[in-house]
């Protein structure tokens, strides 16, 4: 982020990439006093990128709707400070005709707007980086596209043991932790449904509030990895259906 003006974090599904971003970047540059940074909400494209990119000029100078105009009159009223602009799970405009091409058209626009001290970083599933070779060009600064690989068994079991050792809460049993390991090694999108799961658990845990165990008894309730997300699926559609009685 420092030397160049775009970032692509590119992996596969479930590798983690807008955990990065939000957990990772963002926080460390928030803490960054040389240089100032001014960050702007994560957006995602959802239904319309044209809207996404009206909502970021929005942010960065109210009532403005052309995020390059937004950017120009931004670096002339604050040149001391860099800003940060994340388009997260940019794979979404793929679904949306020809706005993939205007985002590409404004993001570019922007970046000229803003000279060196705008930055963007986007995250895209890597089976999409075929529609966008031409943002995925490497630049004088270097290739933006900055990669995620899976994660190591190592790395998960410090996914799953780091946050329960900061909130003070303990396996039963131990080998639980590797009963977790074991369900989500090989499985594509490990880590959303393992952070679930584990978020599950950890709200069952809260119904003991003297207990400070992620228990087995909790992690077979939920029919394990695999079961939690459909438990709560259908918990929220029954939910749905009760209100439309």
């Amino acid at each position: 982020m420092q030397r160049q003006g775009l970032v692509v974090v590119v992996g596969a599904s479930g590798t983690g990439k807008s955990s990065l971003v939000r957990a990772g970047l963002i926080p460390r540059l928030h803490k960054s006093e040389a240089p100032r940074w001014r960050i702007l909400k994560p957006q995602r494209p959802g239904s319309s990128a044209a809207a996404m990119l009206s909502a970021l000029a929005s942010e960065l100078r109210p009532g403005s709707t052309d995020l390059a105009e937004a950017v120009a009159a931004w670096s002339r009223e604050d040149p001391n400070t860099h800003l940060l602009i994340c388009i997260d799970q940019l794979e979404e405009v793929i679904t949306q005709a020809d706005q993939a091409a205007l985002l590409l058209q404004v993001t570019g626009e922007t970046r000229r707007a803003g000279g060196d001290r705008i930055h963007l970083v986007l995250t895209l599933r890597s089976d999409f980086e075929p529609h966008f070779r031409e943002l995925l060009q490497p630049e004088a600064a270097g290739s933006p596209r900055f990669l995620i690989p899976p994660m190591s068994r190592a790395e998960l079991r410090e996914v799953i043991e780091g946050p329960a050792s900061e909130r003070v809460l303990y396996f039963e049993p131990l080998a639980l932790v590797d009963r977790l390991l074991d369900e989500v090694a090989d499985m594509p999108g490990a880590l959303p449904l393992l952070s679930f799961t584990l978020s599950e658990m950890y709200r069952a845990s809260l119904q003991r509030p003297q207990d400070r165990t992620l228990s087995e008894a909790d992690y077979l309730a939920l029919g394990g990895v695999a079961g939690a997300l459909s438990q709560r699926a259908d918990a929220v559609f029954s939910g749905c259906a009760d209100e439309a009685d």
